[in-house]
């Protein structure tokens, strides 16, 4: 059974026939929206927080474990200035072949890495609040030394029979 669809035999359309969808009748494409970066965000937000609860001395941190955050954070900025030169690379066009869909993927590449939610930009935000993560910590440290120190005082007058 041949059912006509406004082709030709050989199944072309004729020049004649109207186009179904104009190109004012297809939508624009959305942006895409950025995996993660509510969540980048977020951690943004949280050490904000954290920054100015250890200002307000509402937490406070054993030596030990601020020790180790702070061993943590020298390790993660260590890490990124070793990456500077990998990273600086990666925000640069990605050598390709000439074709429209090579420089298109270098391009988009570069964007990825180097945009405001690309991996440089984050890594380069991340390297300068750790420093300020280190003071907070230092700070938190200093509020456990202090509060010990003042329960300790505490307990020795209620010893002594004061």
């Amino acid at each position: 059974m041949y059912i006509d669809d406004g082709s030709g035999e050989d199944g072309s359309k004729d020049a004649d026939t109207p186009l179904t969808t104009s190109p004012q009748q297809i939508p624009a494409p959305t942006p895409p929206q950025v995996p993660g970066q509510g969540q980048i965000d977020d951690i943004r937000s949280g050490l904000h927080g954290f920054y100015a609860a250890a200002d307000a001395g509402h937490f406070a941190v054993d030596h030990t474990t601020g020790t180790g955050l702070i061993k943590w954070a020298h390790g993660v900025s260590d890490w990124i200035a070793e990456q500077s030169e990998k990273l600086r690379l990666i925000t640069q066009p990605m050598p390709m072949s000439e074709t429209a869909t090579a420089i298109g993927v270098s391009a988009f590449m570069q964007g990825v890495a180097s945009d405001a939610q690309g991996l440089v930009p984050q890594l380069k935000t991340l390297a300068e609040e750790l420093p300020k993560y280190e003071q907070a910590v230092r700070k938190a440290m200093r509020s456990y030394r202090e509060t010990d120190e003042r329960q300790g005082d505490a307990f020795r007058r209620q010893a002594a029979g004061g």
